[in-house]
């Protein structure tokens, strides 16, 4: 095999967990709150910056660019905590695919 192609997230790795729990820890400290039903209506399918907008907005908090901004710093940071601390579930079988794939 010459190449194989995989999208990451979602084939290898379940990485909304993790997007969930590092958008809740940075809208905690402004009073907004949200179920895993919210997340998975609100968040997933939108980029990041509409996602926290949002659940801005369902919780009630005025915010601007500046906000968002400051927020999406604050939670890529929380999850690189997360990733590097080997919290990025891996779907059962995705390395060993990989492994196989690379003939390793």
């Amino acid at each position: 095999m010459q190449a194989l192609i995989l999208d990451f997230d979602g084939t290898i790795v379940n990485s909304e967990p993790l997007h969930e729990e590092a958008i809740r820890e940075v809208l905690r400290p402004l009073g907004v709150s949200f179920t895993s039903d919210d997340f998975e209506r609100r968040c997933l399918g939108f980029g990041a910056y509409r996602a926290l907008t949002n659940l801005l907005d369902d919780g009630g908090c005025a915010w601007d660019d500046d906000l968002v901004a400051t927020l999406f710093e604050r939670k890529s940071a929380v999850l690189r905590v997360a990733i590097e601390a080997g919290r990025m579930p891996i779907f059962e079988g995705a390395l060993d695919l990989v492994r196989e794939a690379s003939g390793t």
